[in-house]
């Protein structure tokens, strides 16, 4: 019967104060929504990627061979791997697609479906090429380029070159294809034809290709699917492959290469034998044709006419004049035998070269940069769920903490009647316990839509950067328990908080109302001239923030965890914008970087230098030489450093501001050390006069002196003076990189990078204008992710304030049926509340701005990767823009209190209690 009256009253207290219910569920939907979702996001995105790969049949393995591979390579592979594997050998060339001139790899598709079980094409629109002279091609390329089914095209390979496996040149388009291996738009990885960058990818029957080896095999382990993408355990997994496949194809490759070799090395020898036969056997005539005419010289007969000379005579000097005839004819022909016979021998010595070079590449999914940077960005969502949604939970946390606590309060002579009547402690917390429970779980059970929002919105984001399947949304039993413990912290946790020293006290001591907080002089009551200067409501406004101290301190903190979210919101997004407008706007000066190729032959470098130093689009060009070294990083993976020193130093500072990160002042290049990039010397804990040990590629150790830390976004560099390089290096400097200036428009720059790649030693060039778009369009989706925590961030506010400024209000009741009994008018009853709310939000403002601060300089180094490094400051105007959210949401919250002020009866007020 107890119970029955108490849930009774319970309810029927709900009814009425449902304004406080909603804004206490409001406040816990908003933080299980931000926590669950936020933290699902990044998790959300690796479970969809790993299950379209897992429907696709995504390759774990691609392994490739300097000599290519044949079918007992394949057989070798199977014969040995001990665990269940699927290989898929497949052809592939890489070509222009006429129409669009665009740099395509076409691969071999084996149209029985039982030959082509890995990395299944999605058929986008049409189907996949069945017959010779078909062709699918790349559905994202093919909407850039206008194609459609039925169009008729022409591959090639570039001018006068001819296609090394592809038979056909004209194919008809009879489908659009998506891929699981091309998962990033727009980026088709690398190769040694043209400007170095593939654009798109394609199809064709396996009839269409000619060829003695295969160029690449697919491999996929049924196992690797018990494990999901992006893990350690799979990362482990296709680790212990890697090294497993490595060892036994290497050893394949090599036997194989070794027969080659002795093949190779005796057609060379019977090559070059004949061409020495051949060029005897042609000196031989020239010698017997010059003994002739010896003879004929000898005797006068050829100055003299042939009509006067004897028959016999004219027709031994026709004779010879016609043998000499054929003889040149057939010396001419005979001299181009020899030089193609040449060339194709320099050819067959390189090839030779290439067999005692003979080796394996087994790659794998981190290989891949859209897969890698797929998982860079789900990783990035997972640091920022560290810190945006739990934050909130605290937030959210206090301020229900705060009107649980004022609801006690109001309960007081409530409780103190239950227990005067029998009812124990726990009876008497029941009604308490209730309404904060059913609080806390109806906002928990609405918070968990965040499951569906959050990720749906944060993967969206990211959709104009990747080919992807519509995300599959999951949840995670720790997430959604964390979420629930949150909540009942949130709202019953609080109760019980408030609930103790009321069911501590007596029941005459609750039946009393609690005395009024006794006045007391402040502190700025000892400075008389300043409290003097204060009007009679400012200095009633002043004491009551300090009379009520823990309010006071509630409502700072709930207003500056707010302010503080938006205030790292915000900032997240200026170091997002520093690293473009740093790095492609303040350091990069040049506009484009040529890779050479690091054995070209030094005059084909010195034409490529004259080239750029006489073409009329280039404004400047500077040659480099570069060379790549390994940072060991304690508890970090080995990062790759740069080592850059130019030819020309005077022009040095023209391409790249070296910007010393301490003085703020361009740093000169250094004759006896180097200058590194900011981010290596933060990781490596280095600073100027330390020494920098890296490791090159054949495992030789260098150590720099560090003459300066110099400002860089992007990747890892060391710059220094030639003369150091040579004496550091102890190697002569070789151009193998250039750096060009020129002001071009998109087209022109295309028709310059397609001219450069045409010279011997350019194994590619890369636009710094694409790189900058590239890396634009990837920042912009996390940005898009930032400002929808930043409108959560701006809602919570909003609830905060309206809850604290109601909480506010419902205490003071009495006091302002007083004061308007007293003459008070409705304004001035508003403002006596208002000030309070205008000074603790300024202070909210304050604090907040300091703590997003912080926040944010934790949360970029979190969001941060090896090579990238984000601005750490947040600029002035987002400090500006949080500031008016939260005092225009305040500004909203005290227009509606207004009304409500207004509604206050005096009567009813002061008979309270």
């Amino acid at each position: 019967m107890k119970l029955k009256s108490i849930f009774k009253n319970t309810f029927r207290t709900l009814w009425h104060t449902k304004a406080r219910f909603i804004s206490i569920l409001i406040i816990v939907m908003l933080g299980v929504a931000m926590f669950v979702g936020v933290f699902a996001s990044g998790y959300v995105m690796e479970h969809t990627s790993d299950q379209y790969f897992k429907t696709t049949n995504r390759s774990d393995q691609i392994i490739r061979s300097s000599i290519g591979l044949v079918d007992e390579d394949i057989k070798s592979l199977e014969k040995n791997m001990e665990e269940d594997m699927t290989i898929q050998a497949t052809y592939f060339e890489d070509a222009f697609i006429s129409e669009g001139n665009s740099l395509t790899r076409i691969y071999s598709y084996a149209s029985n479906p039982d030959q082509d079980e890995v990395n299944q094409w999605q058929v986008a629109e049409g189907r996949l090429p069945e017959a010779e002279g078909e062709i699918a091609l790349d559905a994202y390329d093919s909407a850039q380029k206008n194609y459609k089914i039925g169009d008729i095209l022409e591959v090639s390979k570039g001018e006068g070159e001819q296609l090394d496996h592809l038979t056909d040149q004209t194919y008809e388009i009879v489908g659009l294809v998506n891929s699981s291996l091309y998962i990033e738009n727009g980026q088709r990885g690398y190769t040694d034809v043209g400007n170095g960058s593939l654009e798109a990818f394609a199809l064709v029957n396996e009839k269409d290709f000619d060829s003695d080896v295969y160029q690449q095999a697919f491999i996929k382990y049924p196992e690797a699917d018990e494990y999901q993408s992006y893990t350690e355990e799979y990362e482990n997994f296709i680790e212990k492959k890697n090294k497993q496949v490595d060892s036994l194809l290497s050893d394949q490759v090599s036997q194989r290469a070794q027969e080659l070799y002795e093949e190779g090395k005796a057609d060379l020898g019977q090559a070059e034998a004949d061409l020495q036969a051949g060029r005897d056997q042609l000196e031989e005539g020239q010698e017997e044709l010059d003994r002739i005419a010896d003879q004929l010289d000898d005797n006068g007969l050829l100055d003299r006419p042939a009509d006067l000379l004897p028959p016999v005579l004219r027709s031994q000097v026709q004779a010879y004049e016609e043998g000499l005839e054929d003889f040149n004819q057939e010396k001419e022909e005979a001299e181009r035998e020899f030089d193609q016979a040449e060339a194709d021998i320099e050819e067959a010595h390189d090839q030779l070269t290439q067999l005692e070079d003979a080796s394996v590449m087994v790659l794998d999914r981190s290989d891949d940069p859209a897969y890698a940077g797929y998982g860079r960005n789900a990783d990035r969502i997972k640091a920022i769920a560290r810190v945006f949604p739990v934050f909130f939970f605290i937030v959210a946390i206090l301020v229900s903490l705060t009107t649980m606590t004022r609801m006690v309060d109001e309960g007081r002579l409530e409780m103190g009647i239950l227990k005067s009547f029998g009812y124990n402690n726990s009876q008497t917390a029941l009604k308490y316990v209730t309404y904060a429970f059913l609080a806390g779980l109806s906002g928990w059970l609405l918070g968990l839509i965040g499951y569906v929002i959050f990720p749906t919105v944060i993967y969206n984001a990211y959709g104009s950067l990747y080919t992807m399947p519509d995300v599959i949304l999951t949840t995670y039993p720790w997430i959604t328990w964390t979420s629930l413990a949150g909540a009942v912290l949130a709202t019953l946790g609080a109760a019980l908080f408030a609930l103790v020293p009321s069911l501590q006290s007596s029941p005459a001591d609750l039946m009393h109302p609690k005395a009024p907080k006794q006045g007391k002089r402040i502190l700025l009551e000892r400075i008389t001239p300043l409290w003097n200067a204060l009007s009679f409501n400012y200095k009633i406004t002043l004491r009551n923030l300090f009379r009520y101290k823990k309010r006071m301190f509630m409502t700072i903190f709930g207003i500056a965890g707010c302010m503080a979210l938006m205030v790292m919101g915000f900032g997240i997004s200026d170091s997002l914008n520093d690293v473009l407008d740093g790095q492609f706007g303040q350091i990069n000066q040049y506009d484009a970087v040529v890779s050479l190729y690091k054995d070209a032959d030094p005059e084909d470098v010195d034409n490529f230098e004259q080239a750029v130093s006489d073409n009329e689009l280039i404004d400047a060009g500077l040659s480099l030489t570069v060379e790549d070294l390994t940072l060991k990083v304690e508890g970090e993976n080995d990062q790759n450093l740069s080592l850059v020193s130019p030819h020309d130093v005077g022009s040095f500072g023209a391409y790249i501001n070296l910007e010393d990160v301490e003085s703020g002042e361009i740093s000169a290049l250094p004759k006896e050390g180097i200058l590194i990039t900011e981010k290596i010397a933060e990781m490596k804990g280095l600073s100027k006069g330390d020494t920098l040990e890296a490791t090159s590629e054949e495992d030789e150790t260098y150590e720099f002196l560090i003459e300066g830390v110099v400002k860089n976004y992007q990747g890892h560099y060391a710059y220094l003076h030639p003369e150091a390089y040579e004496s550091i290096m102890n190697e002569t400097m070789k151009t193998n990189q250039a750096w060009l200036m020129y002001q071009l428009n998109s087209e022109k720059e295309a028709l310059l990078s397609d001219e450069l790649v045409e010279h011997e030693s350019v194994n590619g060039v890369l636009s710094v204008t694409e790189i900058a778009e590239q890396f634009e369009e990837s920042l912009s989706s996390l940005d898009l992710v930032v400002t929808m925590l930043i409108i959560a961030a701006a809602l919570l506010a909003f609830v905060v304030l309206y809850n604290l400024t109601n909480v506010n209000i419902g205490e003071r009741q009495k006091e302002l049926a007083t004061i308007k009994v007293l003459g008070f008018y409705d304004n001035e009853v508003s403002m006596y509340i208002f000030r309070e709310n205008i000074f603790l939000t300024l202070l909210g403002i304050i604090f907040g701005s300091m703590l997003g601060a912080l926040l944010h300089q934790y949360i970029v180094r979190v969001v941060e990767f090896d090579d990238l490094m984000f601005g750490r400051h947040i600029h002035l105007s987002s400090y500006i823009y949080s500031a008016l959210l939260t005092l225009l949401f305040s500004a909203v919250v005290m227009f509606f209190m207004h009304f409500k002020l207004k509604k206050t009866k005096m009567i009813d007020a002061l008979n309270e209690d």
